[in-house]
């Protein structure tokens, strides 16, 4: 390809450019953009609602109460200890008051104290996990089955586990 200046001057050393996939002047990009866009919206909202990335796709799909963790590794603890205290925080992110109204332990070593709570709309509660230990070296895993008025996410498990070793 040659290209001829206003100068008369002829140039035979510029490269043609081969447009991409056919579109020519940035056209691909405002298709991707135009397609794209519309699609990542919901989830940037659900993010920013939620405050986490990792929370979007369950308030994409109705879910309200959102737990911070549902698994929890308490690691080792030293033997003799006999309680731990283990928080879950919990998130409204319903436009109305949501209740926790009950939970159902694994075990008889658990307790939970602040049942039923109600959670403002669009707030934070804690709620705490009294995991009583056994008296001999052992690995553990509980299960705390949470109730609630969430009509998309009924019953929400959190597990609890952990190794009661003698340290030195």
């Amino acid at each position: 390809m040659s290209t001829t200046y206003e100068s008369g001057v002829k140039d035979t050393s510029a490269v043609e450019r081969t447009p991409l996939l056919g579109l020519r002047d940035g056209r691909l990009l405002r298709f991707l953009v135009m397609l794209f866009l519309p699609a990542m919206l919901p989830f940037a909202y659900a993010t920013w609602r939620t405050g986490s990335p990792s929370r979007a796709i369950p308030y994409l799909t109705g879910q309200r109460l959102m737990f911070d963790v549902s698994k929890i590794d308490l690691g080792t603890i030293d033997l003799g200890t006999e309680k731990v205290i283990v928080p879950v925080h919990i998130q409204n992110t319903a436009d109305k008051e949501m209740r926790l109204l009950g939970a159902y332990l694994s075990c008889g070593c658990m307790s939970l104290e602040d049942l039923p709570l109600t959670i403002p709309a669009r707030s934070n509660r804690r709620v705490e996990i009294n995991q009583t230990l056994p008296d001999a070296e052992t690995d553990f895993t509980q299960s705390v089955k949470f109730f609630s008025d969430d009509p998309v996410s009924p019953s929400t498990h959190v597990l609890l586990n952990g190794r009661v070793k003698k340290c030195l």
